[in-house]
């Protein structure tokens, strides 16, 4: 037995996937991080590393939560917009629009302070915190309509269902129609929890626990309307179907985070480590999984080999029709998943109380990704894939802070690299915001626009054959209290 998996490329950042038959797309797409936080956070791209001050940065370095001098209690909320655009058959058949609306609870965190109380103490702080945060939001939809009679000089014309389902003897390889519509909901987040100290007023030190979970449903709808020709030239025995594959994947795991931040006047240096992520249980339920070797001029091969429910009807000109459905079988498996390691390099100059500026650099190794299974050969054999087509990623984020008085004014940029080789060069991500606070005495309004470009590619009968081009924005607002 092995998968089908409705995912092949991904953009790090907002990963998908289209059909591919190993788990190595689906380890991406578990271990992306879109690099959300607080508002103020987010209007600095998360270049956070070496400032802290933000309950956010936790996520990236422990160290920064000794940074705050108060007791702090913080919400965000966050709406995301994400626009796609379809193209089919290297941009030849179709371009198709579509839009998908998120609203949530993207940011919640807190810190309890304890400042110097013993005179002869090296630590001048210590904080105890939490932070909680949306890392991927999964929710997508697209597709497109390819129409073969009324753009008949369209070189993509390779049919899905040129098999024989009905024993016949006819291959339905002439296509007409194809319509492909892709739906897909979810997330992913952590919730860090941990303990930071500032020592000797320059050394900031850090380590967090991360709880770290996700949940991806995937629904896939294909129908092709397609012909084979008879004895008679002018005649046609004619094809419809339809088929549906749908996968729901959930898993939770866990990491360590060791970080530390060094204050030499200005000037801020930050360095921080966190161990991969293991996922202990991940659950996969799927119509997607089918046996090796089939037959395609067999009922069989409908019912044990091609993935997900289909249903067929064929019409021949003698007005016989012959129908034919799939049982819709769902199975459920269990196996483990251990996510890459992350370095952050940090450096950030801070003018006094008027502004900074903030670089962070992050290294990942997406090719240490590693599936186990005892009982399933075929997800240890994603492993095989892994170390093939993926690489280490760079990210690099760039923010600046101004303030004006009660008002403070950001920027920022990042940058994330694809981690599969198979497309270098291609679907990186860029990311650009912006944003605005306000401080009336101990409470803090923050909010923040951004915007990033990426591009996906899919498999739905060959490599590459369907590219969206993604631009998703996100405003966010920040609630936050100084105790």
């Amino acid at each position: 037995m092995k998968k089908i998996i409705g995912f092949i490329v991904l953009a790090i950042g907002n990963i998908s996937y289209g059909q591919s038959s190993n788990y190595a797309d689906l380890g991406a797409l578990i271990s992306s991080d879109a690099n959300y936080g607080s508002a103020r956070y987010n209007g600095m791209s998360g270049a956070f590393g070496a400032i802290g001050g933000d309950l956010s940065s936790v996520n990236i370095n422990p160290a920064g939560g000794a940074v705050d001098m108060y007791n702090k209690l913080g919400v965000t909320l966050n709406n995301e917009t994400t626009n796609s655009e379809a193209f089919f058959s290297d941009n030849t058949i179709t371009k198709n629009k579509s839009s998908a609306n998120n609203f949530n609870l993207s940011n919640l965190n807190g810190a309890m302070v304890f400042n110097k109380y013993n005179s002869n103490s090296k630590w001048n702080r210590v904080s105890l915190f939490f932070n909680y945060q949306r890392k991927n939001n999964f929710k997508s939809s697209f597709g497109f309509d390819a129409d073969f009679v009324k753009n008949p000089n369209n070189k993509y014309k390779w049919s899905y269902f040129k098999g024989n389902p009905l024993s016949d003897d006819k291959i339905y390889d002439i296509l007409d129609k194809q319509v492909f519509e892709r739906n897909a909901i979810g997330n992913s987040s952590v919730f860090n929890i941990g303990l930071a100290g500032l020592r000797n007023k320059n050394l900031y030190l850090g380590a967090s626990i991360n709880f770290h979970s996700f949940n991806y449903t995937e629904i896939n709808r294909l129908t092709e309307k397609s012909k084979s020709e008879s004895d008679d030239k002018n005649k046609y025995y004619n094809l419809d179907a339809y088929n549906v594959t749908e996968t729901s994947i959930e898993g939770a795991g866990m990491s360590l985070s060791l970080g530390a931040i060094y204050k030499i006047k200005q000037l801020r240096l930050g360095l921080s480590f966190e161990t991969p992520t293991a996922y202990s249980q991940i659950i996969d339920s799927s119509n997607n999984f089918v046996q090796d070797n089939p037959n395609i001029f067999t009922d069989d091969y409908y019912n044990n080999f091609k993935p997900g429910y289909t249903e067929i009807t064929t019409q021949h000109d003698n007005g016989i029709q012959k129908e034919f459905k799939t049982e819709n079988r769902f199975d459920h498996i269990e196996y483990n998943f251990s996510a890459p390691l992350k370095f952050t390099t940090s450096v950030a100059w801070v003018f006094g109380k008027k502004g900074l500026v903030s670089i962070d650099y992050t290294y990942k190794n997406f090719s240490s990704m590693n599936f186990f299974s005892e009982d399933y050969d075929f997800i240890n054999e994603g492993n095989n894939d892994i170390s093939t087509y993926f690489k280490s990623t760079n990210s690099l984020n760039i923010g600046t802070e101004w303030r004006f008085n009660k008002f403070s004014c950001r920027a920022g940029y990042g940058y994330s690299q694809n981690p599969n080789t198979l497309f270098e060069g291609k679907a990186h991500q860029n990311r650009f915001s912006f944003g605005l606070g306000y401080r009336i005495q101990n409470i803090l309004f923050d909010v923040s626009y951004s915007k990033s470009q990426y591009n996906n590619y899919y498999a739905i009968y060959n490599m590459n054959d369907l590219q969206t081009v993604n631009n998703t924005s996100n405003l966010t607002f920040s609630l936050s209290f100084l105790m």
